[in-house]
Parts: C-alpha cells; structure tokens; sequence
C-alpha cells in the first residue's frame, strides 16, 4: 500500500509527464518562480514541479495553478519615477515574460538574474 502525505488535497492531482499515476499539489517549495511542491504516491516523497511537468488535471488543479503561477509573477520593472511605466518598451517584455510563464511555469533565464539582484537590494 502506498503510504500517502498527511497535507494531501485529493482534489488537487494532476498526471506528472515523467512519472506514472496521479500526483497531487502540496504548495510552494520557496525554490525558484513557478516552481511547486507535490507528492509521488509512487517514490513516497515530495517532488518539485514546473508547468510544464504537468499534463492532465482535476479542475481543482487547473485552477490552483492559474492562481499559484499569477501570484507567483515577479514585480514588473519600476519606471524612472518608481512606478511602473506602462508604455516602456520594458513593461511590453516583462509582459510578454509574464504570458510565457503562465503558460510554462518557467520564468526566462535572464528574469531569474533580474528577480535575484532586486530580492538583494
């Protein structure tokens, strides 16, 4: 019998692309943007997860994934006064980024240097 985590969701499962059978969200492992925490009733431990891993999913899921991948955004870029400047040619790339990240759960390469130098100062 497969020994399952105290914290599971039955609602939340969802098919992981490398692995058999269905996992099931956990919450936010505090790793890197988009990433999840989830559960492989196959290994009997947690696991890390992008988008991306994810193929089929309750609707309870879907859902909490829009949600965990929406807040998960990092800040869009100040403009010279502080706030976002809105027409800036790199609010449209943070925008085109944040489309991209919803869709894979991955934030661009460059973004991670971004987010990690504004998390320092």
């Amino acid at each position: 019998m497969t020994k399952m985590c105290a914290d599971i969701d039955l609602r939340l499962w969802f098919k992981h692309l490398g692995c058999t059978g269905k996992h099931f969200l956990l919450g936010n492992p505090h790793t890197v943007p988009g990433r999840m925490m989830a559960w492989c009733p196959k290994t009997e431990r947690s696991i890390f997860v992008s988008k991306a891993d994810i193929g089929s999913t309750s609707l309870p899921a879907r859902y909490w994934i829009e949600g965990f991948l929406h807040g998960s955004e990092p800040e869009p870029p100040a403009g010279k006064d502080g706030p976002p400047d809105f027409e800036s040619k790199e609010y449209k790339n943070w925008q085109r980024r944040t489309e991209k990240f919803r869709l894979t759960g991955t934030w661009a390469r460059q973004n991670r240097r971004a987010v990690s130098v504004s998390l320092k100062g």
